[in-house]
């Protein structure tokens, strides 16, 4: 088939009609057809809107490779010499990257293919000057020696250094278009982050996630199908059909329903549904219900009841405006928060007066404070108050053993119902949570924190180990009648008083 000067320019013009005569290496080696379906149709769009892009990416829709198949058709028909840069944590994801874009140029149509100025490991360059080149983090100079138009930033949940890898490619950008696309690695790795600050309006991105039941091909029939309870709650919550409902039964059947979640999530939270690192699982967390905070310094979630005790857990932080402060109060009789101190922008000194105010407030509550680093600073002033110390009269200092005690503590009381109330940050902090296989807990997140709330909430549990309900004097009833009748016959209240 011959196309004319016209046809050719309209194709190259429009990327709904180049991208689908593109084609792909499939899962068996097979070179096919590029046709995008619905969810990279969508993807093509939010992309031409020329806004930064993420891209929480399910398994199963290949949005690396609609991405890519979009930055190909823009540095293969721009009429400059633009750079589109592709970067990660790892030089072989991106290589990887690279070589979907070398399967594009070497099957495209005759009629469309135009010679290479350069073809290497790490870059390709087009007839037109147009460069496809990749970097990672570990790349010497990084992306800092240039700069690019569009830069797609890959697999960006699993990055150690994220901060510095975005810093990197916002400097090379220089105002240029961002993508970036990742699976989900764990609850509150990077991409997470991003998400939550595109989230809270905190950032110009779009944001792109495509739910399993979005996918039109993800249906079987379904005669005589009765839903579960469960089925028929999804039902409800995502408006699905029977049919769609048959086929998640099918796929649960064939790959258990944890790997469902993640392969095939319903929503973010499935996403980052738990993986084998994880210290604290979905199940774990079932019958915890999510408390609403306005996330202000203060958040007093229940008023003070004059017969109960409270003990008060204290996480540190330096009040530079990183780390957190945070405290968390909880109820002896119900072992449930009942107030949230939180702030990164207090004193070690100003957070003494704050933990004074509170412990005077909530009948004098024993207050636990790490011995460590700048907590020994709140110490020092809160001295003569209601301090917990351990039975050799020493305050807590954490160490990698009582670390270990305190959060399986804490996770047994929380997988049991007996703290059943949380708020959304400290969640996150929870589901955030790792261990190795040596069994040594993480609490290090991708932006730097380090799990505060989770750290206050663990000591406040063991501090409200040491905390006792008041006492109240007691009679039985035999006794109180007993007296009352040797008042009554002694007469005139002249009944002799022992000493």
């Amino acid at each position: 088939m011959s196309y004319s000067a016209g046809d050719v320019s309209a194709i190259m013009s429009n990327p709904h009609k180049f991208i689908p005569r593109m084609k792909i290496k499939d899962k068996g080696g097979k070179i096919i057809h590029l046709h995008p379906n619905d969810e990279q149709t969508e993807t093509i769009e939010s992309l031409q809107l020329g806004k930064d892009l993420i891209i929480a990416k399910p398994r199963q829709i290949g949005s690396t490779t609609i991405v890519a198949a979009y930055l190909f058709w823009k540095a293969y028909t721009s009429s400059e010499p633009i750079t589109v840069a592709l970067l990660s944590h790892k030089i072989d994801s991106v290589r990887h990257i690279l070589r979907i874009f070398k399967t594009f140029y070497d099957n495209l149509p005759n009629f469309l293919r135009r010679p290479l100025k350069e073809d290497s490991a790490s870059k390709i360059v087009f007839h037109n000057g147009a460069t496809i080149l990749c970097a990672s983090a570990s790349s010497k100079g990084g992306l800092r020696s240039f700069t690019c138009s569009y830069l797609l930033l890959s697999e960006f949940a699993f990055s150690e250094n994220a901060e510095e890898l975005k810093a990197t490619a916002v400097a090379a950008l220089n105002g240029g278009q961002m993508i970036i696309e990742s699976t989900a690695n764990y609850w509150g790795d990077p991409l997470h982050l991003e998400i939550e600050t595109a989230g809270r309006g905190e950032a110009n991105y779009n944001y792109l996630f495509f739910p399993w039941h979005k996918h039109g091909e993800y249906v079987i029939p379904s005669q005589d199908f009765i839903p579960t309870e469960e089925e028929e709650e999804l039902r409800e919550a995502y408006n699905l059909s029977h049919d769609q409902l048959a086929w998640r039964r099918l796929m649960i059947e064939k790959i258990g329903r944890d790997k469902f979640r993640r392969e095939y999530p319903a929503c973010l939270s499935d996403a980052y549904s738990q993986s084998g690192d994880a210290y604290l699982t979905e199940d774990d967390l079932k019958y915890v219900e999510e408390i609403d905070v306005d996330n202000d310094r203060w958040n007093a979630l229940s008023p003070v009841d004059p017969s109960d005790s409270y003990a008060i857990g204290v996480d540190v932080g330096t009040g530079t405006g990183r780390d957190y402060s945070v405290a968390y109060v909880l109820s002896k009789m119900t072992s449930q928060p009942v107030g949230i101190f939180r702030c990164n922008h207090t004193t070690p000194t100003d957070l003494a007066g704050e933990l004074f105010s509170i412990s005077q407030e909530y009948n004098g509550a024993k207050i636990l404070v790490e011995s460590n680093n700048v907590g020994i600073v709140v110490l020092q002033c809160l001295q003569g108050s209601n301090l917990w110390k351990s039975s050799e009269d020493k305050h807590w200092t954490t160490t990698q053993t009582n670390k270990r005690v305190m959060f399986e503590e804490l996770k047994e009381s929380i997988r049991t119902g007996t703290i059943n109330g949380l708020d959304r940050i400290i969640l996150q902090e929870l589901r955030s949570i790792k261990i190795d296989k040596h069994y040594n807990i993480s609490l290090t997140r991708a932006n730097g924190a380090h799990a505060d709330s989770a750290v206050a909430l663990a000591l406040a549990y063991q501090c409200m180990k040491n905390v006792r309900l008041p006492t109240k004097p007691f009679l039985p009833e035999w006794v109180k009648h007993g007296k009352a009748n040797k008042i009554i016959s002694a007469g005139n209240g002249s009944a002799a008083r022992r000493y």
